[in-house]
């Protein structure tokens, strides 16, 4: 998977034309949509509208889409917790990424506050979803469209600086 950063600035149509035509290329599903700016702007709510006017034309259906705000999650949430009932600990995933694992189709994952309010546990685990497509042990489906939304940390609204990877 190649990295490429560009910061833009963008009308909601044009961001709308943007990420319809990014995630409607072969493989468009493995570029990561990132909405950062400063508090307050409409960063959730444009990705919920982003996502449900683009889901149609990505044959996802709306129960698909999901939007989780991980400021309010544990590493249990997104990494799962230990299953101890058998002869080796497993990881049970949470409910949401169970939904989406390999195999379910294609889906919509809006993770609200991924950047820059996460602790280095939680950017780790958040590193493995998106450059792994996996929720702990669990591979997710091969179609998961990612939107992350975030604060910058030159607002100065409690943000933390991004992991490098």
């Amino acid at each position: 998977m190649t990295t490429v950063t560009n910061d833009l600035s963008l009308t909601l149509p044009e961001a709308k034309l943007a990420i319809t035509s990014t995630w409607r290329q072969p493989d468009g599903h493995d570029v990561v949509i990132s909405l950062l700016g400063e508090p307050g702007v409409g960063k959730s709510a444009l990705a919920q509208q982003l996502a449900a006017d683009v889901a149609p034309t990505l044959g996802v259906s709306p129960e698909r889409i999901v939007f989780a705000n991980l400021s309010h999650w544990d590493t249990t949430d997104m990494g799962g917790i230990p299953d101890l009932s058998g002869d080796v600990c497993q990881w049970k995933p949470s409910a949401l990424f169970h939904a989406l694992r390999a195999g379910t189709g294609p889906a919509i994952l809006i993770l609200d506050e991924a950047a820059g309010d996460l602790t280095m546990p939680m950017q780790n685990l958040l590193c493995r979803l998106v450059y792994d497509r996996c929720a702990g042990e669990l591979r997710l489906t091969d179609q998961l469209y990612l939107v992350l939304t975030g604060n910058r940390v030159s607002d100065k609204s409690g943000a933390n600086r991004l992991s490098t990877k």
